[in-house]
């Protein structure tokens, strides 16, 4: 008796499971040729063309089935799969874009790694975010990268600090001991590195990040013998201690002489001629460092950490201009897009600067300076609705912030949410109540909403601690009590 369609369809998915690629494909082909024709056997066909790295075969087969089926989810996912194994980011995120809601899981993180790819880490966070289970190790592992990508430290390293288990990867537990110790907290770093040293062991950096931790917490000379000796330290490694070292004794000279062995022997290491450039200058050498710095530029043109640091000690316009250069190149670079946005305000240009602000806030969502700056861009763009919904999130998010309050106070009264001014204005007060300038803006909320005793109150008080003080726009009693109409 001759096969059928059927069954050769059915030897084909047989030999698929069996991983017996082209036995499967006569198969399918043999079950087209007698009509067989499906969305699932070109998807199948695909998927092998793709494994088989046959790029042209495989997007042939896909775009068949797609004819056959244009809203097939299954098809979508592996015709994103294989753009994704062919690096063609892109065409990836098209494919799985036509995938309606709601997706697999797997689907979200695979856009994700598409996004990270083209360095739009706000994209994948938005699609990590959505994704259900905190528990699961990829999509942490990718979560930590896109902020890292962003510059977003601070959220990267709540994630890690409250996310983390013994069981993560070996890579997130050293990153999470590394922002440990740039957080300041070195003995909880140390501790960290100490317990799973034979984990880390062989790892880039651990050895030296022990050694740094255990200098932190208190240069002995057990520590420095043991700088010495570990065998695990890279030469650049060996002299950054070391020259750590001299600077944590008051010796920056010596520390110099650290970074000199280092670029003598690699003259292209960025890390000694900033280490260099560094220590002359706590040396008292500021012609030496700002010439250092010079030829650190001039040496790295397009590299970040040099851009970075020569905006730090440049002119406004020098920095204007490096920021520029750097954000072309990192153009998630967090720190850099609130500091171009400040310069956005100082040259009256609060709507670059929202720009920029509102950029960074994406990208940190959980970093107070970026969403303060756009708030206060919002202010100087005239834009005072939107300004004052921005702090009120800011003090719902950071209520103990020490600022917070009195920022959200002058956004109410700018737009004129005479309640909410009040509300602030006692939450100010209880912690500063010789504040006048606060009475008067507590005056000026209650004539607003019609109370006139309690402004004038707010008033009274406002000049008993300032006499220089003046009535707001909504204006203060006489002497007669009678007070100016409000709008």
């Amino acid at each position: 008796m001759n096969p059928t369609a059927q069954d050769w369809w059915k030897a084909g998915c047989y030999a698929l499971a069996h991983e017996e690629d082209r036995v499967a494909i006569r198969c399918f082909e043999a079950a087209q040729s007698m009509g067989w024709n499906t969305p699932e056997i070109w998807n199948n066909l695909g998927c092998i063309w793709a494994k088989l790295a046959e790029w042209d075969r495989a997007g042939w087969a896909f775009r068949q089935a797609l004819q056959l089926d244009p809203s097939s989810p299954m098809v979508w996912a592996n015709y994103g799969r294989m753009y994704l194994r062919m690096k063609d980011f892109r065409q990836a995120i098209h494919a799985f874009s036509r995938i309606a809601a709601p997706r697999p899981p797997e689907i979200d993180l695979a856009e994700a790694y598409a996004w990270l790819h083209l360095q739009k880490p706000e994209a994948a966070l938005q699609l990590l975010e959505a994704i259900p289970g905190e528990s699961d190790e990829v999509s942490l592992k990718m979560t930590a990268q896109a902020l890292l990508q962003a510059a977003a430290l601070e959220e990267l390293f709540e994630l890690l600090d409250t996310r983390l288990r013994s069981d993560s990867p070996v890579s997130l537990q050293l990153l999470h001991a590394s922002l440990l110790l740039t957080s300041g907290e070195a003995e909880r770093s140390l501790e960290i590195l100490t317990q799973k040293k034979d984990l880390f062991r062989s790892r880039p950096r651990a050895a030296y990040l022990r050694l740094l931790a255990g200098l932190l917490c208190g240069p002995t000379p057990a520590w420095q013998r043991e700088l010495e000796t570990e065998a695990e330290l890279t030469f650049e490694e060996r002299c950054s201690l070391l020259a750590w070292l001299s600077l944590a004794n008051d010796k920056p000279e010596e520390a110099y002489q650290h970074w000199i062995a280092l670029r003598d022997q690699e003259p292209d290491n960025l890390r000694a001629w900033w280490g260099m450039a560094q220590s002359a200058l706590l040396a008292g050498k500021t012609e030496e460092s700002d010439i250092l710095l010079t030829t650190l530029l001039d040496k790295f043109p397009d590299h970040p950490d040099a851009l970075w640091l020569k905006a730090g000690s440049g002119t406004r316009k020098e920095k204007g201009m490096l920021l520029d250069r750097l954000l072309k190149i990192r153009p998630n670079f967090v720190p850099a897009l609130f500091e171009r946005g400040q310069l956005w305000l100082l040259k009256g240009l609060p709507d670059q600067a929202v720009i920029d602000f509102q950029k960074a806030t994406n990208l940190s969502r959980r970093a107070y300076q970026p969403r303060l700056g756009l708030a206060m861009a919002l202010v100087h763009a005239g834009k005072n609705e939107t300004a004052w919904a921005q702090f009120c999130s800011l003090a719902t998010d950071f209520p103990e912030h020490p600022d917070v309050q009195w920022n959200v106070l002058v956004a109410s009264v700018l737009a004129k949410k005479w309640t909410t001014a009040i509300d602030a204005s006692e939450k100010v007060l209880a912690q500063h109540p010789q504040e006048s300038l606060v009475w008067s803006l507590r005056g000026e909320a209650f004539f607003r909403k019609g109370a006139t005793r309690a402004a004038g109150e707010a008033w009274e008080m406002a000049r008993s601690l300032d006499k220089k003080q003046v009535r707001m726009p909504g204006g203060s009693a006489d002497a007669q009590g009678k007070y100016p109409p409000g709008d």
